[in-house]
């Protein structure tokens, strides 16, 4: 292909607008790019979420482990004494 000169265009390049961008080009980048901010943003609300279950399993063992033993509580368990003075 005689005439034919190939440039090197990075992803980065095809994806932000330029100035010379068609309407419909421009729309289709800024279109792209909203879509990639929305899903870094679900996979870390995701993150999140799973980060939090896992605290919260382990907060729970934790609180199970504390009361294994059934407590009786009785009047002489809870009476107050006094010192004398």
């Amino acid at each position: 292909m005689a005439g034919y000169k190939k440039t090197k265009t990075s992803i980065i390049d095809k994806l932000l607008p330029r100035k010379g961008d068609s309407g419909v080009e421009l729309a289709r980048k800024i279109v792209t790019i909203v879509c990639f901010i929305v899903l870094i943003a679900s996979l870390v609300i995701l993150a999140s979420y799973f980060v939090q279950q896992a605290k919260n399993k382990s907060s729970i063992d934790e609180m199970r482990e504390q009361h294994t033993e059934a407590s009786v509580i009785t009047p002489a368990t809870t009476e107050t004494k006094t010192v004398p003075s």
